[in-house]
């Protein structure tokens, strides 16, 4: 009677850039100024797994879940050369100063009920609960609702 659909998903995403200007030079190194720069590097990783739990009993439909996450941050620098002085001319590089290599996890719980008492009128509400691990908690809800005002269009005709 209360077996409830369960769902363990996983996810990893990465996006990276790496930096090079070409045919341009640093005016502060002269004529020793390459044409060629590596001016820095960017990246960011998401991986998470989330485990829902879900049921509908009729007008009524809960769901509850848990969910982890961890997110990484990189700036690297680019060589010297793309930085020193103005730097490149068309793109100086990220300097040793702004290299960041930063981590975050996060932990979350959440509930969502919604009630549908007639065809035409939903109602539903949502509390999540989720921990930082660099600034905190916190904790947010919702509530919503939907009243049907007619019947639905099965298709749209573009003239």
């Amino acid at each position: 009677m209360f077996s409830f659909d369960v769902d363990l998903s996983g996810t990893y995403g990465r996006n990276a850039v790496n930096y090079d200007v070409r045919n341009t030079l640093n005016v502060a190194l002269g004529a020793n100024s390459p044409t060629t720069f590596n001016v820095g590097a960017y990246s960011f990783s998401n991986t998470l797994a989330n485990l829902d739990f879900s049921k509908n009993l009729g007008t009524v439909n809960i769901a509850f879940g848990a969910e982890v996450r961890g997110e990484r941050f990189t700036a690297m620098a680019g060589e010297s050369a793309s930085y020193a002085g103005q730097g490149a001319v068309s793109f100086p590089g990220l300097q040793p100063s702004n290299a960041v290599e930063a981590t975050r996890d996060n932990y979350g719980l959440y509930g969502d009920m919604e009630w549908e008492p007639t065809d035409k009128l939903l109602l539903g509400g949502a509390l999540r609960y989720e921990d930082f691990s660099d600034f905190g908690d916190n904790t947010s809800w919702k509530v919503n609702g939907r009243y049907l005002l007619g019947e639905l269009l099965h298709y749209i005709k573009f003239i």
